[in-house]
């Protein structure tokens, strides 16, 4: 744009009529446009980057809504679980203590962390089985607490 105006400035003694104006701005535009992609503006090829990859690796937005429901779904029906059980699949997956670590936080022998982590996980496939089948639509304690 400004290259035009420079253009059109210094060839202000070439306008003959002072009505045609902007139709002879707009040729000295339409001129200088074409100069400019006559031009050699250097093209780089990708041929010159052999380790560059052009895919993109990111999730796509649906990926990731659905990673994100999956998660709050996951997430109501630990929900719905005794405290005991929340605790333990919280420190164990969620987190990633180990067992030894789990143990310490929640103040109980490791054998009994193993013991209670794995009766909790079984607790929460109960539940997502539940959940998926219509058996429990909201996740209420009561109703999961009742197939328990």
């Amino acid at each position: 744009m400004q290259e035009i105006l420079l253009r059109a400035f210094a060839r202000r003694d070439q306008l003959r009529v002072a009505e045609k104006f902007g139709s002879w701005l707009w040729s000295i535009a339409a001129n200088e446009i074409r100069q400019f992609f006559r031009r050699d503006h250097g093209i780089v090829s990708l041929d010159e980057f052999p380790n560059w990859d052009a895919h993109d690796t990111s999730a796509s937005p649906l990926m990731r809504f659905e990673e994100v429901e999956r998660r709050t779904w996951v997430q109501a029906c630990i929900g719905v679980l005794r405290q005991r059980d929340q605790a333990v699949i919280r420190l164990r997956d969620i987190d990633g203590m180990s067992v030894r670590e789990t143990a310490g936080a929640l103040g109980i022998s490791q054998a009994a962390t193993k013991s209670i982590h794995f009766r909790a996980r079984k607790r929460l496939v109960q539940v997502i089985r539940a959940r998926r089948s219509g058996r429990i639509s909201g996740c209420s304690k009561e109703k999961v607490n009742k197939e328990n």
